[in-house]
This record gives C-alpha cells, sequence and structure tokens, in this order.
C-alpha cells in the first residue's frame, strides 16, 4: 500500500475549519442565547430553541473533530470529505436563500462571508487533496 502525506497547506486549512467549528460548536453549547443574539439574520428566523442551537453547536464540534483528525500527516481525502458534508449543505441552503432575497445588510454580509463561503472551501479542499493523492504528490508544500 501507498503511503501518502498531505501537504501543509491542506492541513493548515483543516486545522482552521477545526478551530473555528469547535469555537462556534462551543459558544452554541454554552451560550445558545448569546450566539442567538449575537448573530446577525438568526432572531428574524424565529424564536430562541435553546435545545435546537445546541443539537446544532454539537454537530459543529463533530465537524472540528472530523477536521482535527484530518491534521495528520498520513490522513486521506475521505475524512475531511466527510467533515465537509454539513459544511457545504449549510452554505447551498444559505446560499439559496441569498438567491431568493431572503438575507439582506448584515445578515447578508455574514451568510456569504462565514457560511457560503467557508462551505465552498470545504469542498475544494479534500477535492485538491484527492488530485494530490490520486496523482501521487505527496510532497509538502509550503505557505
Amino acid at each position: 500500500m501507498e503511503h501518502h502525506t498531505s501537504p501543509t497547506w491542506l492541513r493548515a486549512g483543516y486545522g482552521l475549519f477545526a478551530v473555528w467549528f469547535v469555537l462556534l460548536g462551543v459558544h452554541m453549547l454554552v451560550d445558545p442565547a448569546g450566539w442567538y443574539h449575537a448573530t446577525p439574520g438568526v432572531p428574524a428566523e424565529g424564536p430562541l430553541n435553546i435545545h435546537f442551537i445546541r443539537d446544532i453547536g454539537s454537530a459543529f464540534i463533530m465537524v472540528a473533530v472530523a477536521y482535527g483528525l484530518s491534521l495528520q500527516r498520513s490522513a486521506g481525502w475521505q475524512l475531511p470529505a466527510v467533515a465537509a458534508v454539513l459544511p457545504a449543505l449549510h452554505g447551498m441552503i444559505h446560499f439559496i436563500g441569498i438567491v431568493d432575497g431572503h438575507s439582506h445588510g448584515s445578515a447578508l454580509i455574514v451568510e456569504l462571508l462565514g457560511v457560503v463561503f467557508p462551505g465552498g472551501i470545504a469542498v475544494l479542499l479534500p477535492l485538491v487533496h484527492y488530485k494530490h493523492q490520486k496523482k501521487g504528490t505527496s510532497h509538502d508544500v509550503a505557505f
């Protein structure tokens, strides 16, 4: 079996996602009301539902764990691809809402930069990782 290593810049992306999603998830678990009121556009979607926010926070922590495990040099593209499912679907839902004219003002900026853009990057990272692994380019690429 051939041994592949993931490039440093890919692991950096996985690391950033691990940190982002663990911070987001912990905030949602520890202070769901604070997260609800601090996130532009969320209160306009309906009343505060602490249990639901904590459920979503738990899912984000699961994503963070998967990205954290993807930091191993020998990790393949499969684990970050699975980790990307939630941010990608979440980003698509928000993108469709934007296209339908659902978001405006500061909520639009938060959705684009905090949900849609990361969802797209989450998909691209494992695709590029797969391409590197398939080509056998296991050399490290520095920033």
